[in-house]
């Protein structure tokens, strides 16, 4: 629901270009994913998937994104 709540900024948008920019799995146990993209009319967008490994399969554990202009990545968008 709170993702739901979260991207309903985009709800009727497009995006011109959309690419995976960042894709790193731990011990595989952990993962993250991390796209860009250009939408007319939002702007330069990352969207970041934190997911994790359960009995049952990889599980999302946090959504995130953020609108980014003049940094070539948002310094709080990969998390370590």
């Amino acid at each position: 629901e709170s993702i739901a709540k979260s991207m309903s900024v985009l709800e009727g948008k497009r995006a011109s270009f959309t690419a995976k920019i960042f894709d790193t799995e731990i011990a595989g146990a952990l993962r993250q994913i991390v796209y860009y993209a250009h939408t007319p009319d939002i702007g330069f967008v990352y969207y970041r998937f934190n997911l994790k490994m359960t009995g049952g399969g990889w599980v999302l554990t946090n959504f995130y994104f953020k609108e980014e202009t003049q940094a070539l990545l948002p310094p709080d968008l990969v998390q370590r």
